[in-house]
């Protein structure tokens, strides 16, 4: 592919995702990040919209998608390393890095084309707002190819020093198994996750009676409260069997992708379980 050529990239959430990303522009290339539930008609809108010569997909992707362009495996693609003899092009910042299709209101796919430069300046930015490090270890749940988890999700805790851990599936079972086991302190997800997870705690709160409900209010306003006057925050050792459900370790959630109801938002903050809303247009690089 030559230095500016386009290259389609489609697959479930993973490490070679990553890898295969940040090859992509390493050769000078722009990435054009797929979702895998696309139907075929889009790609093909997509293919001709982005003037790609090239898609790397995982094997479900590439059975899903038919192609009539060239393919290659994208874990065959990142098994080995050709960084060594690959000479960099010189990148200019104002240059195309990745084109992001989304729908939009109408439904038809509308590639926004966000430079270099975008990204750097969006991570500068989120970077001043959420302090990460090198002990933090971020639990990736949406899909890698959204705008706003690969900013918030991918961007943000690589640029920080901190670690991204992906789920082989996501359902219940292995994300209580991902937070515990990953000693994870930071998660993305959309406001269905975090209502999700508000109802159920509240439900399991009900069947504890009205005088265990009293009290859990009274402990969520008492907590808020004390944030507000003084700064600290005693949702863990007050709350911590919510706290353990979740790992044990989240110090920073985000929400993103719509709008987080209020109610659900004063929930986790009471529980000591701070949790962010994110937004921003994709053509606006978020």
């Amino acid at each position: 592919v030559p230095q500016g050529g386009r290259v389609l990239l489609s697959g479930a959430n993973h490490p070679d995702w990553v890898v295969a990303y940040f090859g992509i522009l390493r050769a000078g290339a722009v990435a054009v990040p797929l979702d895998p539930g696309l139907d075929p008609a889009a790609v093909q809108t997509i293919i001709a919209s982005s003037g790609a010569e090239l898609a790397i997909l995982d094997e479900s992707t590439a059975n899903d998608f038919g192609l009539d362009l060239p393919v290659a495996d994208l874990s065959e693609v990142t098994a080995s390393d050709a960084s060594a003899s690959l000479a960099a092009p010189p990148i200019d910042g104002d240059s195309i890095a990745s084109i992001l299709y989304t729908s939009g209101t109408t439904g038809v796919p509308k590639g926004v084309m966000l430079s270099h430069r975008n990204f750097c300046a969006l991570i500068a930015s989120v970077s001043g707002v959420f302090s990460l490090n090198q002990d933090d270890r971020l639990l990736s749940v949406l899909p890698v190819h959204h705008a706003f988890e690969f900013a918030c999700g991918l961007l943000l805790p690589l640029s920080q020093g901190a670690r991204v851990i992906y789920l082989d599936a996501v359902d219940g079972e292995r994300l209580a198994y991902g937070l515990k086991e990953g000693r994870v302190t930071c998660m993305v997800g959309v406001p269905a996750l975090w209502q999700l997870l508000d109802r159920r705690i509240r439900s399991q709160v009900s069947s504890r009676g009205k005088l265990f409900s009293l009290a859990f209010d009274q402990g969520l306003d008492l907590n808020r409260k004390l944030g507000q006057a003084t700064g600290l925050d005693l949702g863990k050792m007050m709350f911590g069997s919510v706290h353990s459900r979740l790992g044990g370790n989240i110090r920073l959630l985000i929400s993103g992708g719509a709008a987080l109801p209020p109610y659900t938002q004063k929930l986790f903050g009471g529980l000591g379980l701070h949790l962010s809303e994110g937004y921003g247009l994709t053509e606006a690089s978020p």
